[in-house]
C-alpha cells in the first residue's frame, strides 16, 4: 500500500488548484473496541475540515503548480462539505480556472 500512496501524490505536473477548509477539530487517530466502526474512542485530534485532516490536504502545496487556498469557514465538522458551496471559495474557483485561460 505505501507504494501505491506514493505514486498517487505524486505532483501531477499540471496546474492545480487546492481550495480547503481548515478551521475544524478533526480527529487523527482513534481507537475502535471491536470490528467496524462503531464505538470509537478518538485519541488525538487536529485541525482540518472535520473530516480530513489538514497535513492531508495540504500535501498538493508541494506540487510546483499548485494553487494552495486555505479557508476558515467556522462550520465545525460540517466544513468538508460547505466548502464546496462556500461563495468566497466558489469565487476564487472561477477566478483561478479564468486565470488558465
Amino acid at each position: 500500500a505505501p507504494s501505491s500512496v506514493a505514486r498517487l501524490s505524486m505532483d501531477p505536473g499540471v496546474p492545480t488548484l487546492c481550495a480547503f477548509a481548515n478551521d475544524s477539530e478533526t480527529a487523527l487517530r482513534m481507537q475502535f473496541k471491536k470490528a467496524g466502526f462503531e464505538k470509537q474512542q478518538i485519541l488525538q485530534t487536529t485541525l482540518g475540515d472535520g473530516t480530513v485532516n489538514r497535513e492531508s490536504m495540504a500535501w498538493c502545496s508541494r506540487w510546483a503548480n499548485a494553487t494552495v487556498n486555505e479557508y476558515v469557514l467556522k462550520q465545525g465538522s460540517g466544513a468538508h462539505v460547505a466548502v464546496a458551496s462556500d461563495q468566497n471559495v466558489v469565487r476564487d474557483v472561477v477566478w483561478w480556472w479564468r486565470t488558465l485561460s
